[in-house]
């Protein structure tokens, strides 16, 4: 449950950042009332099922966090197919790219964990769950890049994509812009 409530919490982070990422709120204040209370909610059950029932517990989770992932991937799909910039539609596929291979790994460990235990001349287990968290936390990171590019855009901040040391991607905004907001 330790890795599942924090999935489920990053995700609803996500899904707000994605829907209210206008310079205007969209929804008022129960939208973000809303998905703590989704948070709180899907943490209670999940407490309730315990280890002692594993199975619901796994129901919940997966329900709830696929239900979240999916909202996420339509307002995703919007945002993307919004873009104009060749290179950031490359990072949104490369984020589900990543995320899906991570996916690949976590079913594979998931379903066939005895088999990957056992297998054939002397060749040692994969770790598919190890690289899953891999997976997800670097899809999960160029999602969050990539929607901070994306509200920096809708707030008309001149955004871009820079690189440290050739490899760890982060957004950078027009200084004059940020602060001519901050003396306004």
């Amino acid at each position: 449950m330790l890795d599942e409530v924090p999935m489920v919490y990053c995700v609803l982070t996500g899904l707000y950042c994605c829907i209210e990422n206008k310079p205007y709120r969209r929804y008022g204040a129960w939208f973000p009332i809303g998905l703590t209370l989704y948070g709180l909610l899907t943490t209670l059950v999940m407490l309730y099922a315990g280890p002692e029932n594993h199975l619901l517990e796994f129901i919940v989770f997966q329900s709830s966090f696929g239900f979240v992932i999916l909202t996420l991937l339509s307002h995703v799909i919007k945002i993307y197919t919004d873009l104009q910039d060749q290179s950031i539609k490359r990072m949104w596929c490369l984020a589900g790219l990543i995320g899906a291979v991570a996916y690949g790994y976590w079913n594979i460990d998931f379903r066939m964990c005895h088999a990957m235990e056992n297998l054939p001349f002397g060749i040692s287990n994969p770790q598919f769950h190890a690289w899953w968290h891999v997976g997800a936390s670097m899809s999960s990171y160029i999602v969050c890049l990539l929607l901070c590019y994306d509200r920096a855009a809708n707030l008309d901040r001149k955004p871009r994509i820079a690189w440290m040391a050739g490899v760890l991607p982060h957004v950078i905004v027009d200084s004059e812009l940020v602060q001519k907001s901050k003396s306004l």
